[in-house]
């Protein structure tokens, strides 16, 4: 069985998704594993956010740190 779910918010989007694609003004940036994709390089790339990423007991979790622009 396939779900396709789309998730804005990217912790929830880490811990529910087995495979997530990234799009960037409507085109495909990246897709993989949660830890594959959501990398500090495509956050800031896509998202234009300073952040980290850290694997957790609750799974991968988004630390936005600040903005680029």
């Amino acid at each position: 069985m396939t779900i396709v779910t789309v998730l804005h918010e990217l912790n929830l989007a880490a811990r529910y998704s087995h495979r997530i694609a990234m799009l960037q003004q409507g085109c495909l940036s990246a897709i993989g594993t949660p830890a594959e994709v959501l990398t500090p390089e495509s956050l800031s790339q896509v998202f234009k956010i300073d952040a980290t990423v850290m694997d957790t007991p609750v799974g991968l979790q988004v630390f936005a740190l600040n903005s680029l622009n």
